[in-house]
């Protein structure tokens, strides 16, 4: 295979698996009963071949793909349940089949080890998706605030500029900078610097609308996605925010302000890096203009 082929082989497989990934994302919202019920009829219909094929052709593999299918779309029980289902219908066929054997309990002795691996397996697939699952989430979030991350928050940026551009509606971002972070880390040392950015990723949560995306970008450095928001409604809501930080960190002693640069884009830029590059050009500028203020603007 030359150079061409192989990279047109690689650019090929990176589009089939965001295409499986996406069919899979699909399928684990059909409900539970439907996924087992086609999962059954499935392992049905593989049974009836592999009666009718007789002994001489070996069909456990084929078992596996219901199995799998219904570990990773419909989790942990129906994953158990195709499993011994598998197991009884390989066991019913390899009896219609006519497989005999030299002592009749063997028959009956595979198909049980048959179905405790089909089971097994199915555990596993099931196990399998939970922990990706969960270490999909963990990617996500930023693991000290518990807030969405920088990568999570593009990707949303990323569904809402279609929406905001079709429904010629305004979107609006607010980069926050903590002022003198620096200094409660030299002071209170670094425990007390974790603290103070959990203490702001819950005031952020608790003091914003469910629509709304708050997001840790790294260090002491936030920013808020505001949907379908004018520089009115913006104004409001992040003012409020602002007070409310204020209050939480002076009541714990923490000798920090915040900036903040608010853009509210009635025309809708072309990317998300567009949008946040914009409101940390905002922020930085409120910043070297004097600390702990808010500027905002339309563009």
């Amino acid at each position: 295979m030359n150079g061409e082929q192989t990279t047109t082989a690689v650019a090929r497989t990176g589009k089939v698996a965001p295409f499986l990934t996406r069919v899979l994302e699909q399928l684990a919202r059909w409900p539970e009963p439907l996924v087992l019920a086609l999962s059954a009829l499935l392992i049905l219909a593989i049974g009836v071949v592999d009666a009718l094929t007789g002994p001489e052709l070996a069909f456990s593999l084929f078992y596996i793909l219901p199995i799998v299918a219904g570990g990773w779309i419909a989790g942990r029980r129906t994953a158990f349940i195709v499993g011994l289902l598998s197991g009884v219908v390989w066991t019913a066929a390899d009896i219609m089949g006519g497989h005999v054997y030299t002592r009749p309990w063997i028959q009956y002795w595979n198909g049980a080890v048959l179905t405790t691996v089909f089971m097994i397996v199915a555990g596993a697939i099931a196990e399998l998706r939970i922990v990706m699952e969960h270490e999909r989430e963990l990617s996500r979030k930023d693991s000290l605030t518990g807030l969405p991350n920088a990568r999570t928050l593009s990707e949303r940026i990323e569904q809402e500029l279609p929406r905001a551009r079709r429904y010629k509606r305004p979107l609006t971002l607010a980069y926050i900078d903590c002022d003198n972070f620096k200094q409660v880390n030299d002071i209170f040392g670094h425990a007390a610097g974790d603290e103070l950015l959990r203490l702001i990723g819950r005031t952020l949560i608790e003091t914003l609308r469910v629509t709304d995306c708050p997001a840790r970008m790294g260090g002491d450095e936030f920013v808020v996605l505001l949907p379908e928001t004018d520089q009115p409604a913006a104004q409001i809501t992040i003012q409020k925010l602002m007070v409310r930080l204020r209050e939480v960190v002076q009541l714990r002693g923490f000798p920090v302000s915040f900036s903040a640069g608010v853009v509210t884009r009635t025309v809708i830029p072309n990317t998300p890096e567009e949008l946040i590059r914009e409101a940390d050009l905002l922020m930085i500028d409120v910043k070297r203009s004097g600390k702990a203020q808010v500027r905002f603007i339309t563009s």
